[in-house]
């Protein structure tokens, strides 16, 4: 379950004061759901304030503990002030009565604001997922597998219900895992040079991302022609779909090209025909998949059609924002780690990744 909420909202106290225990109770703490909060931080400056606050929290893995004060102290206008937020922390500390917040670290966080351009960046992307699954942009918003289930604050019968219904059955659960069908890599990506290249460069991209067109365009071809093609660098490319319908069909599809081995050559076609709202229905997928030589047409239109890749780019989305929000970065597109650190964030010129790939291969004695 994921969920886009705001500390200021009245719903969302609710849904976390009286709700969350019991899902909790009843399903967390059994392993057989997840939850996940994403802030959508739409009420103004206390909303932005306290939820930056607990990005402050988080850094010190005190998260959820500091979550669960803010929905307790929750008021008026000016409830969550600087100063308040600082007692905030120390009320969570007091009641916690050991292994606390680094009150100084906290407070030192919290004055510098360091936290605001990510609550906004997620506050962005929240507006863009939500209203892109059919959503308005309000909170309490809840995603359940990955498909939009409820507004606002619902009842713990709804979440049972919905839980319930997409929860395996005994007799399913203890099948032989081989008999699952493979649909692609959840996290990993696809992988465009030498896998033991001393440089692997991991592009977080999105086919709608104009951006990402700029790097794939223009960036991509002087990477391989310098780099790739000796076996220096490797680009791994993963999916981070967060700019609508167009983006999730156009990254499924380009999972249907890869059960051929032709991710490549449709991922270039993608970014070479992307454009503005609707530029990637199925329809004009399966006419873009006519410019790759050598797919099997019927075989790719089928799975289009299927939409089986769909959870595989959800899965892939979801654990990229959690990557680069983990190593400090905003979650945008492009983002490019080079190995295994945020390196680059938007669209550079080629002279930045050069830079950036001589040190590595440099610290790397490449």
């Amino acid at each position: 379950i994921i969920t886009f909420e705001d500390f200021t909202c009245a719903h969302c106290g609710t849904f976390n004061i009286e709700t969350k225990p019991l899902l909790e109770t009843e399903y967390i703490n059994r392993g057989l759901v997840s939850l996940e909060f994403r802030h959508m931080a739409i009420l103004g400056d206390d909303s932005v304030r306290s939820a930056a606050a607990s990005e402050c929290a988080a850094d010190q893995d005190l998260f959820w503990p500091y979550h669960d004060t803010l929905f307790q102290r929750q008021g008026g206008a000016g409830w969550a002030s600087t100063s308040r937020l600082k007692g905030f922390a120390r009320e969570m500390n007091d009641a916690l009565g050991s292994g606390g917040l680094d009150l100084d670290a906290f407070d030192d966080c919290v004055d510098a604001g360091v936290k605001d351009l990510i609550v906004a960046a997620q506050t962005d992307e929240a507006g863009q997922l939500i209203v892109g699954a059919g959503g308005r942009p309000s909170t309490p918003t809840f995603v359940i597998n990955g498909a939009l289930a409820f507004q606002g604050a619902q009842p713990i019968e709804a979440f049972r219900a919905r839980i319930d219904a997409l929860l395996p059955d005994t007799d399913a659960a203890e099948e032989d895992e081989s008999a699952a069908p493979d649909t692609g890599p959840p996290v990993d990506g696809r992988l465009l040079g030498d896998p033991d290249a001393p440089v692997q460069l991991v592009a977080f991209e999105d086919f709608s991302c104009s951006h990402c067109g700029t790097f794939s365009l223009e960036t991509k071809p002087l990477i391989e022609a310098e780099y790739i093609t000796d076996g220096r660098v490797a680009i791994e490319f993963r999916h981070f779909a967060i700019l609508g319908p167009d983006s999730e069909r156009a990254a499924a599809a380009s999972e249907c090209a890869a059960d051929q081995n032709l991710f490549w050559p449709y991922h270039d076609v993608l970014f070479e025909r992307q454009g503005g709202s609707g530029w990637a229905s199925d329809d004009h997928l399966k006419d873009f998949a006519r410019e790759v030589d050598g797919l099997d047409l019927d075989a790719f239109d089928a799975c289009v059609d299927s939409g089986e890749k769909l959870q595989v780019v959800r899965d892939s989305t979801d654990a990229a924002g959690q990557m680069i929000v983990g190593a400090g970065g905003q979650p945008s597109t492009p983002t490019f780690f080079i190995n295994g650190e945020l390196a680059v964030e938007g669209a550079r010129p080629i002279e930045v990744f050069r830079e950036r790939i001589e040190a590595a291969l440099t610290a790397g004695g490449g």
